[in-house]
C-alpha cells in the first residue's frame, strides 16, 4: 500500500529497476540485491527517492559541539596531568551522553 491508501503492484516496481538499468534476467526476474528492491518499494510507498549508497550527515547543534569541545579540553588536560592513566568522562558528559542517546530515534 501507498501512503495515499492506493495499492500498488509488481509492474510499477518491475518499471523502476528498468529505469536504474537493473539487469533484466528472465520475465519477472532480476538481478538485483535486496536492498535495490526496499529501496524500490520505499520510493514507490512513499514517493521520496533516494540515493543508491546514501550516507547521512548532520551536523551538530552548538550546544553538542561546545560539550564536544569542552570534553576534548578536559581529556587532553587530564592526560597532560596523568600520562599513565586514562581520563574517566565527566559525570556531567556521562549524563549528556545518556541523554542524547535515548533521544536518537532508530528506524
Amino acid at each position: 500500500m501507498k501512503r495515499d491508501g492506493s495499492s500498488f503492484t509488481d509492474h510499477e516496481v518491475h518499471r523502476l529497476l528498468r529505469e536504474w538499468k537493473v539487469v533484466n534476467a528472465s520475465g519477472e526476474w532480476y538481478k538485483c540485491t535486496l536492498n535495490d528492491l526496499r529501496r524500490a518499494i520505499h520510493q514507490i510507498k512513499t514517493g521520496e527517492k533516494t540515493e543508491e549508497n546514501r550516507v547521512l550527515t548532520f551536523g551538530m547543534r552548538p550546544e553538542q559541539e561546545a560539550a564536544v569541545d569542552k570534553t576534548i579540553t578536559y581529556f587532553k588536560s587530564f592526560k597532560k596531568e596523568n600520562k599513565d592513566r586514562n581520563a574517566p568522562l565527566p559525570l556531567e558528559r556521562q549524563n549528556a551522553f545518556r541523554k542524547n542517546l535515548c533521544q536518537l530515534s532508530i528506524g
